[in-house]
């Protein structure tokens, strides 16, 4: 339902003065998306990569790039393509160019989420057909307690304080922000189409993201069933809550085999966490180099 509230229109000569009316409140107006470049034509071929940091919300664009249509090769309801995140895991070059080509002579157009791309998006961009990057922003500190949160699940399941030492809410929240500044030096550069989205402002208005999506994706908003697509969305993100809480459980049924066989449980497996690093300045974007030229 849209909301208005009382705007009071400038006073006109055959107005009375303070003559209310009706807009539309900015919550229902305000964008959740903004795009560098012009996406590639409708029906054109190109690959769709979705970055954040993770427990950014690369889940939940994937769920919507899964059903308007885009393969992403993996399963729901976290859709991350295992081999594509064991070979960048690896460093594995080769494997990683023969995995893109296969998926390229199966797909005109395919998605890949990964969230720790956030911090390869040129390298990986250079292996690409016609890549197009969907970027995640979300707020930092919702990502540094969501991440603690999951961590203190698993270690009270196995008692392990390394699992807690991992998950710092505070060093969470900066490297996210590092993420983020190299998501906006890369969009900056304006050499692959961006399609900028706001997680929190997404959240009040997702048939307004799905429709962004699929246009950015080379899929016409107009014949989608925008209403279905949301109920499958939530259907998603319920698999997604219970997938963590099979791992809780897994981990707390691996505890009591240990416990059983006299042995300590292993803490459960993370990523460590990486040191700040200084962001290389990029040559400015052609839109930058124009305007610079005009104001000389």
């Amino acid at each position: 339902m849209t909301r208005y509230h009382l705007r009071f229109a400038p006073q006109r000569p055959d107005a009375a003065p303070l003559d209310p009316v009706l807009v539309p409140s900015m919550s229902d107006i305000e964008p959740c998306v903004y795009q560098t470049l012009a996406a590639s034509p409708l029906g054109q071929p190109r690959t769709i990569v979705v970055a954040a940091p993770t427990r950014g919300g690369t889940s939940l664009v994937s769920s919507i790039l899964n059903h308007i249509g885009v393969p992403l090769d993996a399963r729901p309801p976290k859709y991350e393509h295992v081999a594509l995140r064991d070979i960048m895991l690896e460093r594995r070059g080769e494997g990683l160019e023969k995995e893109i080509a296969r998926l390229d002579a199966k797909f005109p157009t395919w998605g890949w989420k990964l969230p720790f791309l956030a911090r390869k998006l040129e390298s990986t961009a250079e292996k690409l057909r016609n890549p197009h990057f969907i970027l995640i922003y979300k707020d930092v500190a919702a990502i540094g307690l969501r991440k603690r949160i999951n961590r203190e699940k698993l270690r009270a399941a196995i008692q392990s304080d390394e699992a807690s030492r991992q998950e710092d809410v505070l060093r969470s929240m900066r490297n996210a922000l590092q993420a983020y500044l190299r998501m906006v030096e890369f969009a900056s550069a304006e050499t692959h189409p961006c399609l900028i989205v706001s997680f929190e402002k997404s959240a009040s208005n997702k048939g307004e993201l799905v429709r962004s999506v699929a246009a950015f994706c080379g899929i016409a908003p107009e014949g989608l069933d925008v209403d279905a697509i949301l109920e499958k969305l939530k259907q998603d993100h319920e698999g997604y809550k219970q997938g963590n809480t099979r791992q809780i459980a897994r981990a707390q049924k691996q505890k009591e085999l240990a416990q059983e066989a006299g042995e300590v449980p292993e803490p459960p497996r993370t990523r460590p966490v990486e040191a700040a690093k200084p962001v290389k300045k990029r040559k400015p974007g052609k839109a930058a180099r124009k305007a610079a030229g005009r104001e000389a």
